[in-house]
């Protein structure tokens, strides 16, 4: 074969291929082919969603859930520290009560003359002020 008629053989069997391809793309299947494809995307993209949608609810539940017990959690840490620091604190103002009494004590001996520390009155009124407004 000459290189003329391989170039010949080429043209009419690309030209060939052309006119095939141009029936298949013309018939109707290819096109229903599309719209099922189509569908089926659009079905499928749908589904995604919804389960999308359905797993971020279930998670957004736990979470919250998970964040009442955490918030229960810490309110009750913080509770007893606090308790715990009241506590403290009480002891500590009752051993320095005593600390003051026996200090006192001891001066009375030595004849130092000691002013007594005033004591809290549990009961005290408190006055209510009120704040005159500008007319």
């Amino acid at each position: 074969m000459t290189a003329a008629q391989k170039k010949d053989l080429v043209r009419k069997t690309w030209a060939q291929i052309q006119r095939e391809v141009k029936k298949v793309l013309s018939n109707n299947r290819v096109k229903e082919v599309q719209n099922v494809v189509k569908k089926f995307l659009s079905k499928a993209q749908q589904d995604y969603l919804k389960l999308m949608k359905g797993d971020l609810s279930v998670n957004i539940k736990s979470l919250k859930k998970e964040l009442k017990t955490l918030e229960k959690m810490l309110n009750g840490l913080i509770q007893t520290e606090i308790q715990k620091a009241e506590n403290f604190l009480l002891k500590q103002k009752k051993e320095l009560t005593k600390f003051q009494k026996k200090l006192e004590l001891a001066l009375k001996k030595r004849g130092v003359r000691v002013k007594s520390t005033p004591q809290k009155r549990k009961n005290q009124s408190k006055k209510k002020t009120t704040k005159k407004s500008a007319s």
